[in-house]
This record gives structure tokens, C-alpha cells and sequence, in this order.
């Protein structure tokens, strides 16, 4: 298993300038303004006029994919159109409650652990550390408490276990360093930065049974306001309906949108679906929602985890194309659409920063590298892509300084090999016509994974978002992690290679023989 690091924080988090500068070319400061303070129901007309775009079929269709695929905004509509209501993540979260119940350590030590527990009605870009409380009116302090990690790992399930160390890390400077990347070690005891809750347990008639309500007042900010919910207030039955509710919301969301980027937009989706019975102070939380159902639950998705039908492996993707790293965003995206490459000008930048990292004088390599031989046949767009690469080397070449690239240069180097390795293999695989489905221990789901957090590293070392220094210690082991894993799954899917073509050859003459037959 490698190291999750790479894209993980604000961009793995939903970075909303990163996903947005990746698909297309809206004004991004407005879009995002717009989505992030929109409390009312809107249409796509009204977000195309505030960004200023045509109020066009065809930006209707793009906006509303982005707006689905990013999962920052719903509409019960299936079929885009101008006029469709949609309403903002922040809408559908702001002002409503989300159950929390308080464990003996917490209710012993007069704190609250954030986790993963107001997973999904809290911005997916803010961290547990960074979430303020209110409770009547003041703002509850920080304090810090040693634990252990049984005491608070399963508060961080909803993040995905593979990132729970990740999270604990980077609750303070100090776990920065217990959480050795190198030997991936789990300290025994280590500080969390917890909400003083003392005032809330012990000084306002908190009672054993009692819940915690936490209602979401300002988004941008991660802000929660806290109150008491009593258990005499607390109604079973409907308790009970609502688990059930949530139960069909979730399948629902799962034919909707299958493994979505993370549980977190899974439940999202969910709770949009089941809008009008699962916002309830009767809910369940989804620890208790998960150890209740027999039909959903948290299962292995190659080195992640997501949400799903309870015992059942989650599918691998259909076809061996990855096009999740393609933005659309242009005619030179369309282009490596067309060639069916995972590849976008961003990362044909990273290609060419690369090259001038190598020392070499011109495209040619480059190219070869980004476009494997296999794909030259593809139509005519290869010389418009290299037209467009060689364009952009020459520019580069003019002000590229090898001194000052040299750090982040040799951290690219490395996952820009990587990257073309994936794509070598992945085009070996499509060759084949081995299909990803029949590739065991979902080979390809982490092919997948590793071909997006390559993407992400590249994208962040290449365009960060802010001014804050890389974390280069943590992306060295990410890539040695990623270059593992990648080694391992495809040494399995190579040894497996004669037994899975031979399945192909017998479903392909069965599917023959019964053809004549009929």
C-alpha cells in the first residue's frame, strides 16, 4: 500500500480552485463565490449570468456536469436544462443538525474529538483542527489530550481508514513528526487538538443518554453551533425510519453515482436524496447508522475505502481508459481525449518542465514519452499536440532556470516517469482486451487510484493553489510508496496474463459457438 499523502490536504479534500481551474474555463473566483455564499435555490441561469457565460444549451450541459461530478451542487433533475433548480452543497447543509454522541472518553475528559463525525455537513476543505464550536453564544476553546489511536481513530472513519494517520499528522507540528512516513508506524500515545467541551458535560445538565446537535452556521469558516438534545426528546421509532430512509438514500446514491471520490460525496448525495427525512434531530449517527444496517457498509476499494453494498466487492471501472484526468477544458484536451490518453495541458506542462529538467533541447523526447507509439496511429490529432508541446518548450526554455527547479525538479522526474509507465501499461491492458473487472484483488481500481494521485502530485507541485511550502518529505515517500504498489499490482495482473487470456479466448468461443447455433 503506498502513502496517500500526495494529493491529500486541499486538494484531496476538495480544493475547490484546483478542481475548478481543471475542467474548464469559467471565471473560477466567481463561480466559486457564487456556490460558496448561495443560500437559495438557483438555476443554471442564474450561475451562467453571474459568471458571465451565454445562456447556452451547451454550457448548460458542461456547467451541469461539472456541478454533478464535483458534487457541489444537486438537482432532481436527470437531463440538464437552463431552467432546472439546483440547490449548493452550502444550502443543503447550512442551519441543519447533525447528531453527535459523545463516547466515555470524551464525556471523561470533557472533550469532543471533530474526527470525521460532522462528515457530510461540514466543508470538505477545512480539517478537524481547523472546525470552531459555539455553545450559547461562545466560542469553545482548544485544548490538547494525549490518546491513544484505539481511543480516536474510529472518530476519522468517514475520512477513509488509509487517511486516517494523515489526518492525525497534521492535527499539529508535533504529530507531524511521530507519524513517521518511513516506517508508516502508529505512535502509542501522541497530543490531539480537542474542543473543550466541559461547559457543554458538566456544567449545563448534560445527562448520560443525552445527544449533541451540531448546526452548521457559516460554511466557509467551518463553524457549528452546539446544543443538547435530551434523550426524553429522543423518539425510537422515528430513529428506526430514519436508519431505513438513510439505508434507500445510499443505494439510491450508489446506482446514481457508484463509488463517488469519497465517502464523504457519497453521503452528501444521500442526504440531498433523502433531504426530507434525513435532516432530523431523530437521525441516527452513522457509526450507529453502520453497526445497525445489514445491507450497506464501509468495504475495501483497492487502497481507499467508500461506502457500499455490505459483503459485495465494488466494482472495478469498465474500460481501461482513464479519462479522469482529462479537463475538456480546450481543443488541445479534446485532442488527448481523441487519443485516448490520460493526459491534459497541465500535465503536458509537467512533461515539458521535465524535459528542460533532463537537459534536453527540444520536444522530441518529451512527446515520445507523454504520446507511447501505441497511440500514434490515432487520428490526426498527434501534430497538433506536438505543434501545440513544441510551442510551449521554446516558451518554457526562455526562462527555465535548472538551479532553481532542482528539488522540485527531481520529485517531478520521478513521478512523470511513473505516470508513463501507467500509461504503457494501461494501453498494454486495453490491447488485450482484458477487461478491468476480471483483473482480481481490484488490480485496477488501484491502477486507477495510483494514475489520480500521480495527476494530483504533478498538479500540485507544478500549479500550487497557495504560497505555503511543498511538503517534500512527505511526496519523496508518497511516490516511493506509489512506485510499489504500482510494481506490485502490475507484476500480479503480468503473472496472471496467460490464465486471463485464456478466459478471454473461451468467453469469445463460447460466445461464437452459441452464435451458430442459433
Amino acid at each position: 500500500m503506498y502513502l496517500l499523502a500526495s494529493c491529500f490536504g486541499r486538494f484531496h479534500t476538495g480544493s475547490f480552485s484546483c478542481t475548478i481551474t481543471l475542467m474548464f474555463d469559467f471565471h473560477e473566483e466567481r463561480l466559486a463565490f457564487f456556490l460558496q455564499t448561495r443560500l437559495e435555490p438557483f438555476t443554471l441561469k442564474d450561475l451562467l449570468r453571474f459568471v458571465g457565460e451565454p445562456l447556452s444549451e451547451i454550457f448548460a450541459m458542461e456547467v451541469s456536469s461539472f456541478l454533478s461530478f464535483h458534487q457541489l451542487a444537486y438537482t432532481d433533475s436527470d437531463a440538464p436544462d437552463l431552467n432546472d433548480v439546483w440547490i449548493s452543497r452550502l444550502a443543503l447543509f447550512t442551519g441543519k443538525p447533525c447528531v453527535i454522541v459523545p463516547d466515555r472518553t470524551e464525556l471523561s475528559a470533557g472533550v469532543f474529538f471533530p474526527g470525521s463525525r460532522l462528515v457530510p455537513f461540514t466543508n470538505p476543505g477545512i480539517l478537524p483542527h481547523e472546525l470552531t464550536f459555539r455553545f450559547k453564544g461562545k466560542l469553545l476553546p482548544r485544548v490538547r489530550v494525549e490518546v491513544s489511536y484505539t481511543e480516536v481513530s474510529h472518530h476519522y472513519s468517514l475520512f477513509g481508514e488509509e487517511y486516517t494517520p494523515q489526518y492525525l499528522a497534521l492535527d499539529n507540528e508535533e504529530n507531524d513528526g511521530l507519524f513517521s512516513v518511513e516506517g508508516f508506524e502508529i505512535p502509542s500515545r501522541f497530543v490531539l487538538s480537542a474542543v473543550d467541551f466541559r461547559q457543554v458535560y458538566w456544567n449545563s445538565g448534560f445527562s448520560p443518554g443525552d445527544r449533541i446537535l451540531a448546526t452548521q452556521y457559516d460554511w466557509t469558516a467551518g463553524a457549528f453551533d452546539i446544543e443538547i438534545l435530551p434523550a426524553s426528546m429522543i423518539d425510537a421509532e422515528k430513529k428506526e425510519r430514519w436508519m431505513h430512509a438513510m439505508e434507500s438514500s445510499l443505494e439510491i446514491a450508489f446506482g446514481r453515482n457508484g463509488t463517488g471520490s469519497s465517502i464523504d460525496e457519497q453521503l452528501a448525495h444521500a442526504w440531498f436524496l433523502g433531504r426530507n427525512t434525513l435532516f432530523s434531530p431523530h437521525a441516527a449517527t452513522m457509526d450507529e447508522f453502520l453497526s445497525w444496517s445489514k445491507r450497506i457498509a464501509i468495504e475495501p476499494y483497492g487502497v481507499e475505502t467508500r461506502l457500499w453494498f455490505a459483503g459485495q466487492d465494488i466494482p472495478s471501472q469498465k474500460s481501461w481508459v482513464m479519462p479522469m484526468a482529462n479537463s475538456g477544458e480546450n481543443i488541445l484536451d479534446e485532442a488527448f481525449l481523441h487519443l485516448g490518453l490520460p493526459l491534459n495541458t497541465f500535465l503536458m506542462d509537467s512533461y515539458i518542465f521535465d524535459a528542460l529538467f533532463r537537459g534536453e533541447k527540444n520536444v522530441d523526447a518529451a512527446l515520445a514519452r507523454m504520446v507511447p507509439s501505441r497511440y500514434l496511429g490515432k487520428g490526426v490529432s498527434l501534430p497538433m499536440v506536438a505543434q501545440s508541446m513544441a510551442i510551449r518548450f521554446h516558451i518554457e526554455m526562455n526562462r527555465y532556470n535548472r538551479f532553481a527547479d532542482h528539488e522540485r525538479g527531481q520529485l517531478r522526474n520521478r513521478f512523470v516517469d511513473l505516470h508513463n509507465a501507467l500509461m504503457l501499461f494501461l494501453g498494454e491492458m486495453e490491447f488485450s482486451r482484458i477487461l478491468p473487472d476480471s483483473i482480481p484483488e481490484q488490480g485496477a481500481v488501484i491502477l486507477g487510484q495510483i494514475m489520480n494521485h500521480t495527476v494530483s502530485s504533478l498538479f500540485n507541485l507544478d500549479f500550487p493553489q497557495n504560497d505555503e511550502p511543498l511538503d517534500y518529505e512527505s511526496m519523496w515517500a508518497s511516490i516511493e510508496g506509489m512506485e510499489d504498489s504500482f510494481f506490485e499490482t502490475r507484476t500480479m495482473i503480468q503473472e496472471l496474463m496467460p490464465e486471463l487470456l485464456k478466459r478471454r479466448f473461451s468467453v469469445i468461443k463460447n460466445k461464437k459457438e452459441n452464435h451458430c447455433n442459433e
